[in-house]
């Protein structure tokens, strides 16, 4: 795998499916993580966790 032919097998469709999980992931994480502030900063975090 020194010649970087093992790029060539897969189709661009793997990559653009790949690409598009990652995007939707980063999202998601993002979400959540503007969810959490949130929730932490209204002091409602303290009443749901405990």
């Amino acid at each position: 795998m020194s010649d970087f032919k093992f790029f060539a097998d897969k189709p661009a469709s793997t990559y653009r499916k790949s690409d598009s999980t990652l995007i939707i992931l980063t999202f998601l994480l993002w979400a959540v993580g503007i969810v959490t502030l949130y929730f932490c900063s209204s002091g409602y975090g303290v009443r749901a966790f405990n």
